[in-house]
């Protein structure tokens, strides 16, 4: 074993995201509404972060600069500035929004809502929904491809 970290008693981590630079890990503690920060060179807390109910996962912007929490046990994704941890938005989608990702330029976050069926599609200029996708079932996953570019 590395090394322990120390958590709120009873938060159950729910998902582990490295930041897009690789030095900060985000571990989101579902059973405490709140995710913390760890430089990851030694695993010292930096800071942690208030959300709302269950907060599920983690996705950076393609430039790192904001991150979007997602949180099974409210119906919105919470978008903090990574340089600072400040909230820049709450906002509003589906029913138990699951997981999120940006789209390789940075210009919109899909964000599934796995309890009401859609994808929520999110402006990261405005952070509001512009559209939602009605995909039925119980979407959980997500993940672009760009087949121009292979990836």
């Amino acid at each position: 074993m590395l090394r322990t970290v120390p958590l709120a008693t009873g938060s159950k981590p729910h998902m582990l995201t490295l930041s897009a630079d690789g030095r900060r890990l985000w571990v989101e503690e579902s059973k405490a509404s709140r995710v913390s920060i760890l430089e990851t060179s030694e695993l010292e807390s930096v800071a942690y972060i208030e959300t709302g109910k269950m907060p599920a996962t983690n996705e950076f912007s393609p430039d790192g600069r904001f991150t979007v929490t997602t949180h099974m046990g409210d119906e919105i994704v919470m978008v903090f500035d990574t340089r600072t941890f400040g909230l820049i938005e709450t906002v509003t989608v589906g029913k138990n929004p699951v997981n999120s990702v940006f789209r390789p330029d940075g210009r919109y976050v899909y964000v599934t809502n796995s309890k009401s069926g859609s994808v929520s599609v999110i402006d990261a200029e405005s952070w509001r929904v512009v559209k939602t996708i009605d995909v039925g079932g119980a979407p959980f996953g997500i993940y672009l491809f760009d087949p121009t570019r292979g990836v």
